[in-house]
C-alpha cells in the first residue's frame, strides 16, 4: 500500500472528549518518503471535536509531546512532525474521519485553497512564510493496534492534519506578539455569537448545580488556552461592545439604521484589517460555507485591537448541512431560508450583514480579482479535490464505507 498510514498502540482506544489515554505508542509510515515514517512513545491519545465525539468513528488528537524517532535514521527529536516537508514542525496530530460527510475533502482542500488564495497575510506570516492561517493535512488511513491480543483493526480513511493547538504552526507567539489572542466561536444561537449583547458578567448553572460565566458556552480561548478560573476577555470585549453598538436591528428609525452601518464602515479600520474579513466572506459565500459565520469562526488578533477571521473545521460546504447531509443547492445566497429556516447559522450575525451592506463595492472587487486571476475557478477547486480523493484507492473508500 502507497498510502501513508498511522498505528494507535493502545489496549483501549479513548471513546469520548477528554477520555485521554496516556503513555501510549504509535506507528508513522510513509511508503513514498520512508525518510518521514517514524514511531513515538509517551504519546496522549484523545477524541477530537465537539459535536463529532458523539459518532461511532471518532477524530483523534494524537500528542507527540513526549518526541518521536525517525525510523530510517533513528533519530530523536522533540520538535514535533511536519505535515509537510519544509513546513512547521507540530506536537499534535489531528485525525479527522469526516464521518458525517465522508467526502474527506471539503475541510482539508478548502482550507488550503484558502491559504492559496487570500490576498492578506498574518503579521507572523509577513515573517516567515512557513506559518499558516488555517490547519494543513494530507490523506492517511489509520489503524488500532490492540496491545492486549496485538489484533490490528482498520480504523478508516483519515485526513492527517495540524491541530489547531500547535502555536507555532499558526505564529501565536507572544514573545513576539504580547496582545496575540485566538478565541473560538463556540456555538450558533447564542445572541453573544450574532453580537446582539456583549454580555460577559451574567453566569449560568450547569446541571450538577455549578455557577460559571454564561459566555464560557460562546467563546474558547485557542491562544493563549488560559486555565480556569481566569480568562483576560478585555481586548475580545472591546470589539464586541463596539459591535452591539452598530446592530441596525437595535433602532426603529431608518435614519437611525443608516448611522448605526455609517458607524460601522466608518469605524471599522479601528477594530478590524478589512481584507481578511472581506476573503472570509467570499470564500464562505461562494462555497456555502453555512456553519463558519459563527460557530467555527476563530476571532484572531496580534496587536490586540485589529480583529480578523482565520479558517477551521469547514466540513459544511458546498451543500452539506452540520449533521453531514447533502441538502443544500448551489444557488443559494446568505440571505436565503429553506423550509422557513436561514441557511447560514449566524444569519442574523450584526458582524456579517453590516459587511455585507458596508463593503458591498469591496466584495465584488476582491470577487472580480480573484475570478481573474486564474485560480479561483471550478476546475481548480475540481481538481483540487479530486487529487485529494484519488489517494484512496476504491477498496479503501468500500472498506471504510462499509
Amino acid at each position: 500500500m502507497n498510502i501513508p498510514y498511522i498505528i494507535l498502540e493502545c489496549e483501549e482506544l479513548p471513546q469520548y472528549k477528554g477520555d485521554k489515554k496516556k503513555e501510549k505508542s504509535v506507528t508513522y509510515v510513509d511508503p513514498m518518503n520512508p525518510d518521514r515514517s517514524f514511531t513515538a512513545t509517551g504519546v496522549q491519545l484523545d477524541v477530537q471535536g465537539t459535536s463529532s465525539a458523539g459518532y461511532p468513528i471518532k477524530n483523534y488528537k494524537v500528542s507527540l509531546k513526549g518526541g518521536l524517532t525517525y525510523s530510517n535514521t533513528n533519530k530523536f527529536t522533540e520538535d514535533g512532525f511536519p505535515i509537510f516537508v519544509g513546513g512547521l514542525p507540530g506536537k499534535v496530530i489531528c485525525l479527522k474521519a469526516d464521518f458525517a460527510s465522508s467526502e474527506n475533502a471539503n475541510n482539508v482542500m478548502l482550507v488550503d485553497y484558502y491559504e492559496q488564495l487570500c490576498p492578506w497575510k498574518t503579521p507572523p506570516q509577513e515573517s516567515d512564510g512557513r506559518v499558516r492561517q488555517g490547519i494543513r493535512g494530507f490523506a492517511c488511513c489509520v489503524f488500532w493496534r490492540n496491545t492486549t491480543n496485538d489484533e490490528v483493526q482498520f480504523l478508516g480513511k483519515y485526513n492527517f492534519n495540524d491541530d489547531k493547538s500547535n502555536e507555532n504552526v499558526f505564529g501565536f507567539d507572544r514573545d513576539k506578539y504580547p496582545s496575540c489572542e485566538c478565541w473560538e466561536v463556540c456555538n450558533n444561537v447564542s445572541q453573544r455569537v450574532i453580537f446582539k449583547v456583549s454580555d460577559f458578567e451574567s453566569t449560568t448553572t450547569d446541571d450538577k448545580g455549578n455557577t460559571y460565566p454564561a459566555w464560557y458556552d460562546d467563546f474558547e480561548a485557542r491562544f493563549p488556552d488560559l486555565d480556569e478560573p481566569y480568562r483576560d476577555y478585555s481586548r475580545l470585549k472591546r470589539f464586541t461592545d463596539w459591535l452591539v453598538l452598530t446592530d441596525r436591528d437595535a433602532v426603529n428609525s431608518e435614519e437611525g439604521k443608516a448611522l448605526r452601518l455609517e458607524k460601522f464602515k466608518t469605524e471599522f479600520s479601528e477594530y478590524a484589517y478589512i481584507t481578511p474579513w472581506i476573503f472570509h466572506y467570499i470564500m464562505t459565500e461562494v462555497f456555502l460555507m453555512v456553519d463558519n459565520r459563527a460557530k467555527n469562526m476563530f476571532l484572531t488578533t496580534f496587536d490586540g485591537l485589529h480583529w480578523f477571521p482565520i479558517p477551521y473545521d469547514w466540513d459544511t460546504a458546498i451543500g452539506i448541512n452540520n449533521e453531514g447531509q447533502l441538502v443544500f443547492d448551489y444557488d443559494l445566497e446568505d440571505t436565503d431560508q429553506v423550509g422557513g429556516a436561514n441557511v447560514f447559522n449566524g444569519q442574523e450575525s450584526v458582524l456579517w450583514n453590516n459587511i455585507r451592506d458596508a463593503f458591498s463595492k469591496d466584495i465584488v472587487k476582491m470577487y472580480t480579482e480573484l475570478r481573474s486571476g486564474g485560480k479561483f475557478n471550478y476546475t481548480t477547486i475540481r481538481d483540487k479535490m479530486a487529487a485529494h480523493q484519488s489517494t484512496w484507492p476504491e477498496a479503501i473508500w468500500n472498506i471504510d464505507a462499509y
